[in-house]
């Protein structure tokens, strides 16, 4: 039987506009009703999640930044920062490269710099995110623990930036895309997988008794921890290899609640 499913967001459970529809609340609302715990696992902020869930937040799990935080009704299960003198270094090296514009994760807020950044404040500051925001003159001054580093390429060829950033910090830090032009990096070992895995340990669940659902490359770690792992008809081929099934309909169908609907259907859930 199944107890545990998590779905990434942008691109799986929202459609292309970032909206999720209200069939996903009333089927959380049913697995609550089953004890399944359902997870949104994202490369978002915490608190953007927990509002996207409002009234529906009770025993939910929230895998934030790509795996960095973890919550449990409102009790963090894990988390994992980035060195002070690290970040610095990359977010310095990103500045002086000039292609790309950082922000800094945190578990309660996002640091940005203000001036020239616009396009990303907007972004981030819409209603489909609301992301909690401190402004500040330079990133670099920042004195919070880093969860991640969000990189924006809009404009600019996010594989070559990838390569850049890979070549330069692959070998101490995780870097993955996050699609629409974002580039993430976290500590070496964090990801959705061991997020997963930590929820896992906490509650006592099985790889064989967990969905999950995703679209994109930083969803890959996640599948290789479940046994039924989705990724999305609107996925890439290359991200379909690290799964074991295509969902039938994409992240504009509704794709993620047909799939669980028919899991309901085979008595499973």
């Amino acid at each position: 039987m199944i107890k545990f499913i998590a779905t990434d967001i942008d691109g799986t459970l929202a459609n292309d506009k970032r909206e999720i529809h209200k069939s996903v609340f009333s089927t959380i609302d049913y697995l609550r009703s089953k004890n399944i715990k359902f997870c949104a696992s994202s490369g978002r902020q915490y608190l953007s999640l927990k509002n996207t869930f409002e009234g529906y937040t009770d025993d939910m799990v929230f895998i934030a930044e790509n795996g960095a935080y973890v919550v449990h009704n409102g009790q963090e299960i894990y988390s994992n920062s980035l060195e002070k003198e690290l970040w610095q270094k990359i977010v310095q090296s990103i500045i002086n490269d000039g292609f790309g514009k950082p922000i800094l994760c945190c578990k309660n807020y996002v640091y940005v710099e203000e001036k020239g950044n616009d396009d990303i404040i907007k972004i981030l500051g819409d209603e489909n995110f609301n992301y909690k925001m401190k402004f500040i003159d330079s990133l670099l001054n920042v004195d919070d623990d880093i969860l991640k580093i969000s990189v924006n390429y809009n404009g600019f060829d996010t594989d070559e930036a990838f390569k850049i950033l890979n070549e330069k910090f692959g070998s101490v830090v995780d870097i993955a895309g996050s699609g629409f032009g974002w580039i993430d990096i976290t500590n070496k070992g964090v990801s959705k997988g061991t997020a997963i895995k930590k929820v896992f340990e906490k509650f006592g669940i099985v790889r064989n008794e967990a969905l999950a659902f995703g679209d994109n490359f930083n969803d890959i770690e996640m599948f290789k921890e479940v046994h039924y792992s989705y990724a999305m008809k609107n996925a890439s081929d290359e991200v379909k290899k690290f799964a074991n099934y295509v969902t039938d309909y994409d992240n504009n169908e509704c794709g993620v609640v047909k799939t669980i609907e028919s899991f309901i259907e085979k008595g499973v859930i």
